[in-house]
């Protein structure tokens, strides 16, 4: 029954936004808006349900995880694990649900910052969460930094993902300083979320990705 708890969750919210969105009085809202957090798109309010309706495929994602877990024995740890990153990945998606959903149904045109602040703060508080996961990992193919080296040799992978959850902590600081950086612009600076993603890319997959080519390297060589 706790694989299908995200299932229930999602449709549980779905029916709660179906209703959100039936009471606002309007039919056409923004769906949409520009890098200045100026509205650029109008649809129907119905539209705004592919986001709920993405928590679903989610969850179908985390039960298919949980079986291919059984199917290839994984360390039942892992699966505890990957249940509370699946639980971080829900949250986020659903407080990102709700905060635009709220926007367009009370056809907010401009949004003075509030989108990218949110955005930063959540996605930092996330990734902090999940970066103090990577070390307790161990080894599988589908959580964590996996690549040839880290799958090939158990020290390779514990000391990269290791250093993938140290990197992790300071990225989600990092994320959330911009959050409130931005809260006291009080602008929609979005450039900052795409300097933000750029340094998750960077401090989460490149450096740990080269970190276990050296470190396998070494390994051979002794």
């Amino acid at each position: 029954m706790k694989r299908f708890i995200f299932f229930i969750a999602s449709l549980i919210n779905i029916a709660a936004s179906v209703v959100y969105i039936a009471v606002s009085p309007y039919d056409v809202v923004p769906t949409h808006w520009n890098f200045q957090g100026v509205a650029d798109g109008f649809m129907s309010k119905w539209t705004m349900l592919f986001m709920p309706v993405t928590l679903i495929i989610l969850s179908v994602a985390y039960v298919v995880t949980l079986k291919i877990f059984e199917k290839r024995g994984e360390n039942k740890n892992n699966s505890k694990y990957a249940g509370k990153i699946f639980l971080a990945v829900f949250l986020f998606w659903l407080a990102l649900s709700w905060l635009f959903l709220s926007l367009s149904m009370n056809k907010i045109e401009k949004l003075g910052g509030v989108a990218t602040t949110a955005v930063l703060l959540i996605m930092g508080a996330i990734i902090i969460f999940i970066g103090n996961l990577m070390p307790k990992l161990g080894r599988n193919s589908m959580i964590g930094v996996r690549t040839k080296s880290t799958l090939s040799n158990e020290t390779v992978w514990r000391k990269t993902n290791k250093l993938a959850g140290y990197l992790g902590v300071i990225c989600g600081a990092v994320f959330m300083i911009l959050g409130a950086v931005n809260l006291k612009i009080g602008k929609e600076e979005s450039y900052l979320i795409i300097v933000a993603v750029a340094l998750a890319i960077i401090l989460l997959a490149i450096i740990p990705g080269i970190y276990a080519i050296v470190i396998s390297k070494k390994i051979k060589k002794e």
